[in-house]
């Protein structure tokens, strides 16, 4: 274990592809477009973890009069559709 290791912990990469290990998942590096990635098949489903960077003038347009990077990691689930499912999505208020 080096001392960046000791000192910050195990790289977000490194993580990930353990996790893909772990549960039988496909670890895909990202780069500038594309973040790192997670892919997990399940049945007729595949979820999806990754992280994404929200960049500065996104966060100084929404608010955050600082600026600075906001990173997040966010799961998806995808699925082949071999039904008539549907649903819908509404925005309900008090108001």
């Amino acid at each position: 274990m080096t001392l960046q290791d000791e000192l910050l912990g195990p790289k977000k990469e490194d993580i990930y592809k353990q996790l893909a290990t772990d549960l039988n998942g496909k670890f895909t590096l990202g780069d500038f477009y594309n973040p790192v990635k997670v892919d997990v098949p399940f049945q007729n489903w595949t979820i999806t973890l990754d992280t994404n960077v929200l960049m500065e003038f996104i966060n100084i347009s929404a608010g955050n009069p600082y600026g600075g990077n906001s990173e997040y990691t966010r799961v998806r689930a995808s699925f082949l559709k071999t039904s008539n499912f549907q649903f819908s999505i509404t925005n309900t208020s008090v108001f």
